[in-house]
């Protein structure tokens, strides 16, 4: 193995190899796998220090990996950029309309607070099942404003929907037309197998599949399907 010198800045060995970085006078460092190269160490420069890896980590308290770190917080805002958005909602109609309906129970229908909505429906507005639900009942159109918003409205399609009592006509055409009609993926299906006999999963999937509905959620958006 060739032995590379390190060239001197001032009390500073700069080591000759790419995205090497400068450690100060007397500092000791650690083992770490770099093919055909070394550094001396200032405090002795006749004793060359060993480095195995791309970069030398100091040994010291407290000291850590700046690379590596800069490189796993580049990796995580790459995966959260590559996120799969979903085309419809994460739950099932039914699923997301209790806070529609509590607001016709506590708010008389009308816009209210966030937080006093939540407050009144003892949910505790930090949790992630609170904020899925609020994200869903958005998604659905029944409701205008998001988990973190100061206040939470019901769409004019959406009071209909989830309004208290019993099913009447018009109410049953406002859930279909927030269930089904106003989700792209659902209503694709629902139009491709109205009339008929409702398909295995495996032929739902390959109809969403050829709509352009991502490998990765096809099941998920088959299982909402299912059980609306």
């Amino acid at each position: 193995m060739s032995l590379l010198p390190a060239r001197l800045v001032g009390t500073n060995p700069t080591p000759q190899f790419p995205g090497s970085p400068i450690y100060t006078k007397g500092q000791i460092y650690e083992e770490t796998l770099c093919v055909g190269a070394r550094i001396f160490c200032p405090s002795a420069p006749s004793r060359p220090c060993t480095m195995t890896g791309t970069t030398p980590l100091p040994r010291w308290p407290g000291s850590y990996n700046r690379d590596r770190r800069g490189d796993m917080k580049r990796e995580a805002r790459t995966r959260t950029r590559t996120r799969t958005a979903r085309p419809y909602p994460a739950s099932s109609f039914s699923e997301a309309t209790p806070l529609g309906s509590a607001i016709h129970q506590y708010a008389s229908g009308q816009r209210v607070r966030r937080l006093t909505l939540l407050k009144q429906m003892q949910k505790s507005p930090t949790s992630g099942p609170t904020k899925q639900l609020i994200t869903n009942s958005g998604k659905y159109k029944i409701t205008i404003g998001s988990y973190a918003a100061e206040w939470i409205a019901l769409t004019p399609t959406g009071s209909v929907a989830t309004e208290l009592g019993v099913l009447t006509r018009r109410k049953l055409q406002a859930q279909f037309s927030l269930a089904i009609e106003g989700v792209t993926p659902f209503v694709q299906l629902y139009n491709e197998y109205k009339s008929k006999k409702l398909p295995t999963q495996d032929v739902m999937k390959d109809f969403l599949r050829e709509s352009g509905v991502d490998e990765e959620l096809l099941q998920e958006c088959v299982d909402i399907t299912s059980v609306r």
